[in-house]
Formats: structure tokens, C-alpha cells, sequence
């Protein structure tokens, strides 16, 4: 089925019905009906030949136990008499039907990640767990009893989709250091265009969390049973928020911390890849200083970090993960301060010859990394970077910071309008100037450009979305938060505060990890455990606080695409987790 637009809303929506009109009063809508079908063909459609064989496996795998529909929902449910749209709907029901016990739902993160691949692949690899493995267990006794459901966030394939118009050209954020007049001038455009769909203003997190109780009433579920992923965490604690007497059981794997604006967990990232990016490469390549040839003076190498053009800072720092692969950006550094306009094989000529190192097996490791740096930089395979790091003692990670340069299709539009509803934008655009500058001096090896979505929200029009307080989520239920010590997409400090806020939460804590999303992800006996515990009986651990050392789980091989084996299975649920 050819999904409808978005755009067939402009003529629907109209000026009759007030936007003002947000009283705080109890919600009236029906009880939708939903009808459950095998997924569509194409819905699990790749580009990548590879993956699209591995899923069509997994779907064969999963038989009838795999099911799509649409939601019909209000497209604003303050206003349930007004114009609906479609909400995707997908879910793996639960092995044993005769012991089932309910649904967990599913939130992936983003905002704009889309659970489809996700639930696929987490379906069968639950299903393919030994229940009476002491770790992993857990899973299969999961999928025994419970259906594993997600509302597919509106405006992303599977329901109606959502495109912002005029920005699809859009790569990566302008260098609002160097031109700031181009910068603001993009914003606005991209502002207004996005914008001018009326319906754009009900792409968000509230929205999205009625639509979550909409199909809560739907499936007959008596309580909300949920599992968060990195945004997925804010998902789940405004479902408590808006609708206290329904929620159940919530699993908050790397939240964001929710207790505050998205503008601080994004000051939070950048410090935290600040710290991460001095842990694992820049204090590792201060202490052998002399071994690279480089002088002991951390405040001159992140002045020459800061001197690269932003385009090479956004495509080559993140990917800097060792000290072998910090040497190999500062010698490219030196040589787009010099001449930024310099060509792949201009590059490769001036270092002919160069001595990198004092060791001929460093002298060799560092060189590959340039060598790989220099392709991602000129839009080769950036992830090479990932795979010639992953020897290195400091590197231990699950998944790596990447920048991603995608255009603006319906994820990325969903990102931008759910950033820019979720919280009031109200500070001028030289606010925000001010802030790119002070963070681009303090953190040069975190990702730039995140601020200027801020920039864009800041002249969103029309937002009408509400931010619950939190207050009435504090009579629900206890709920488990597990987090990575090292994570730097939801750094700890944001777990720990809301920790600090939810004095009934607990908090799990895998050491000596950067790693996003490890629940099932990992063989580390404390989360596996708390987790699994967790999500079978709704019993929380009895300290707030517990942690122990990550236990990496043993790697599977990637097998032919024609077999549903674990390390086809892993690959596709690091691939969902990514993308969100």
C-alpha cells in the first residue's frame, strides 16, 4: 500500500478549530479498532542487498507471529473531531500463547527512529535465546510470554509520512563559525518550510505519547509496559506523566535524561565526548608523546583542532577513537590549516615520506589511519576507521560516534520538528551564536553543528505541544535504568540525576564501556540480570545504585544472508539502534 503524505493535510486542516484551545481537560476519543495483517512487502526494504535478505529470512523465521497495522489517530487529540492520520503499527506476539501476560512497547529512540527493523530482529533473536542460559535467558522466557509491540513515532514510514519540503539538499549543518549571516539565513528557510505544513506542528513527543495510549486501548492492555532506548527514555517517562494509572513496568535503556531541555542534554553530549575523546586518544597519545613526535602540550593540539575547517572537524574527529588515530588527524590537520582546498592525491603526496612515529610498527598503524581518515574525508567508507581501531586496548565500544550526512527524508524531518515542539525556542539567534561559539572553543572534538537545529527551532512557527510536568510520575511504579559508564550519546550524569529526581527508580551500571543501547547487548551479568528480572516480575533491584564490570559478549560471525544466525540477527538491531 502506497502510503498517503502528509501533505494531503493542508487541505484538511483549517483555521476553524483553535490552536489555543489546550485546556487541561480529559480526553474523549474513542477506542480505535485495529486490524492485524502480514506486513506489507516492502516494508523492510533495503538498500544494502545483504540486510534485505537477512530480514526476509528473519520475517520467514517469525511466520505469522509478525504483524503490521494502522492506527487511525486524531492529528491533534486535543481536538479528536478534527482530521486523522494513519499510525504504523507492528509487533511479534508472544511464542506461547497459552502463558502470554501481556505487550512490552518499544521505543527505538531518535527522535525519528523507526522501530520496524528493531522489532524484526529483536523478535527472532529473543526467540532464538536458551532459556536456561543464566544470562541471556531471560529473553527467550520474554518472548514466551509477552508480545513485543511499537507505535511507529507519526510521520515515519508505516503510517502516514512527513517530509519537511525545500531542505532535502541539506547534508550537514552550515559552519556557523565562518559565515553566521548564511547560517541564520538557512535556518529561516528551513524553519519556514518545514514549517508551512499545518500538520507539522503535531510531530512530537506528546502527540506521539497519546497515539502510545490510543493503541494501549486498542490491543485491550490494561497497563503500558515499556522499553526505552536512548530517546525512547523521555517517551516513556511523559507516558507516566500524561497517564499515571496506566503505566506498568518501564526498562530505560541509555536515556536521555528527560528531567531537563533537549538543549541540555545536548551540552551534556559534547562534554562527555570531550571527556571521551580525552580518555581514549588525546591523554593516550600525551603520555607517549615522544613515541608519536608530538610536543606535551594538550592546550597547542586542541588549538590545532580547533583551526581545522569545520567540514574536516565534522567528518574526521569523531572518528578519532585511539591515540594512533588522534596523531593521524593532527597531520591532516596541519595540512587543511594550510591549504583547506588541498585534493585526495595532493593529500596522499604530501605525506610520501613523512616520519609519523619513533616505532616502525606504530610509524605503520598511524599511517593506515591517515590513509583511512583521508578516504572518510573525501567520502569513501568512513566506518573503515572503526574496524582498523578495533585492536586497540582504549577502543572498547559498541557503537561508535559517527556523522551522519543523509538528506532530509522522513526521519530526519521527524528529528527536526519533534526537537522544535518538544521544548520553547524562545532565545534570539545571537543566544544562540554565542553558544556554537563557546562550545566549538571548549569541546573541538564533539560533534559540531547540533546547535543549529536549535537555531532552526527558534523560528519555528506555530508550536502548539505541551511538556507534562513530571510531578505525577513520581506515584507510579518503580522503573530500572541501565546505562553504559562511557555513554556518549546520553552521558551517565543525566541517569544519575534522574536517579536523583525518581527516588523509587534504580539505576544499573555496566563500567569501562562506551556503548549505547547494551540490554541483550552484552554478556554483563548485572544488567542481564537486573533487566531480565526486571521485565519477567516488575521487581526492581533492592539498591538505587548497583554496577559491575561490561562483559563483552562473544561476537558471532556473520554468516550467508540466506541463515537467521546470531551475528546476522546482532548486526541488524546495531544497524536500528545506529540509525535512531
Amino acid at each position: 500500500m502506497k502510503p498517503r503524505y502528509f501533505d494531503t493535510l493542508l487541505i484538511l486542516v483549517t483555521l476553524t478549530f483553535s490552536l489555543e484551545a489546550r485546556a487541561d481537560r480529559p480526553l474523549s476519543f474513542p477506542v480505535p479498532s485495529v486490524a492485524w495483517s502480514a506486513c506489507p512487502d516492502d516494508t523492510f526494504a533495503d538498500v544494502d542487498a545483504n540486510v534485505a535478505r537477512i530480514k526476509s529470512v528473519l520475517r520467514t523465521r517469525l511466520a505469522e507471529r509478525l504483524q503490521c497495522a494502522r492506527l487511525r489517530a486524531p492529528l491533534d487529540h486535543y481536538h479528536p473531531e478534527g482530521p486523522k492520520i494513519d499510525v504504523g503499527l507492528i509487533r511479534v506476539t508472544a511464542l506461547d500463547a497459552a502463558r502470554r501476560e501481556g505487550s512490552y512497547f518499544i521505543h527505538i529512540g531518535g527522535p525519528g527512529g523507526n522501530p520496524r527493523d528493531f522489532i524484526v530482529a529483536v523478535g527472532a533473536k529473543w526467540a532464538l535465546s536458551d532459556a536456561n542460559d543464566p544470562i541471556a535467558g531471560w529473553q527467550r522466557k520474554v518472548s514466551d510470554r509477552y508480545d513485543l509491540v511499537a507505535v511507529v513515532p507519526r510521520g515515519l514510514e508505516g503510517g502516514d509520512t512527513f517530509q519537511c519540503r525545500g531542505i532535502d539538499a541539506i547534508e550537514a549543518p552550515p559552519d556557523a563559525l565562518s559565515d553566521w549571516h548564511a547560517t541564520t539565513a538557512t535556518a529561516r528557510d528551513i524553519a519556514e518550510n518545514c514549517g508551512a505544513n499545518p500538520a507539522a506542528r503535531w510531530i512530537g513527543s506528546e502527540q506521539h505519547v497519546f497515539d502510545l495510549e490510543q493503541a494501549r486501548r486498542a490491543l485491550g492492555e490494561p497497563l503500558l509496559n515499556f522499553i526505552g532506548y536512548s530517546y525512547g527514555g523521555l517517551v516513556g517517562a511523559w507516558y507516566r506523566a500524561m497517564f499515571p494509572t496506566t503505566a506498568g513496568r518501564l526498562l530505560l535503556d541509555s536515556s536521555i535524561d528527560f528531567t531537563g531541555s533537549i538543549d541540555d542534554a545536548d551540552l551534556a553530549t559534547s562534554q562527555e565526548r570531550h571527556r571521551e575523546f580525552q580518555r581514549r586518544a588525546l591523554h593516550p597519545l600525551l603520555r607517549k608523546h615522544m613515541l608519536y613526535r608530538v610536543a606535551n602540550d594538550e592546550t597547542a593540539i586542541v588549538r590545532r583542532l580547533r583551526a581545522m575547517p569545520a567540514r574536516a572537524r565534522n567528518t574526521l574527529l569523531p572518528l578519532v577513537q585511539s591515540a594512533s588515530s588522534l596523531k593521524a588527524a593532527l597531520v591532516l590537520a596541519d595540512l587543511l590549516i594550510e591549504r583547506p582546498w588541498m585534493t585526495e592525491s595532493e593529500m596522499h603526496a604530501r605525506i610520501t615520506g613523512v616520519r609519523f612515529a619513533m616505532s616502525g610498527d606504530v610509524e605503520a598503524k598511524v599511517r593506515k589511519r591517515v590513509d583511512a581518515l583521508i578516504g572518510a574525508y573525501f567520502g569513501n567508507d568512513a566506518k573503515i576507521i572503526e574496524a582498523l581501531d578495533a585492536g586497540e586496548p582504549d577502543a572498547e565500544t559498541i557503537h561508535a560516534p559517527t556523522w551522519h550526512t543523509q538528506t532530509l527524508g522522513a526521519r530526519e524531518s521527524v528529528f527536526l520538528a519533534t526537537r522544535c515542539n518538544d521544548n520553547p525556542w524562545d532565545l534570539p539567534a545571537s543566544h544562540w551564536q554565542r553558544v556554537m561559539q563557546e562550545r566549538s572553543a571548549a569541546f573541538p572534538a564533539s560533534r559540531q553543528g547540533v546547535e543549529f537545529f536549535a537555531l532552526i527551532c527558534s523560528q519555528w512557527p506555530g508550536r502548539v505541544a505541551h511538556r507534562p510536568a513530571l510531578e505525577p510520575a513520581l506515584a507510579t511504579p518503580p522503573f530500572l535504568l541501565i546505562h553504559a559508564e562511557h555513554d556518549v550519546r546520553t552521558p551517565l550524569d543525566g541517569a544519575a540525576r534522574i536517579l536523583e529526581h525518581f527516588p523509587a527508580a534504580r539505576l544499573v551500571v555496566a563500567k569501562g564501556v562506551t556503548g549505547h543501547g547494551i540490554v541483550a547487548n552484552s554478556s554483563t551479568p548485572c544488567v542481564e540480570k537486573a533487566a531480565g528480572h526486571y521485565l519477567l516480575t516488575g521487581e526492581v533491584p533492592e539498591a538505587r545504585l548497583g554496577s559491575c564490570p561490561y562483559v563483552r559478549k562473544p561476537r558471532k560471525a556473520r554468516q550467508h544472508p540466506d541463515v537467521a544466525s546470531p551475528g546476522n540477527v546482532d548486526e541488524l538491531i546495531e544497524r536500528s539502534l545506529q540509525d535512531s
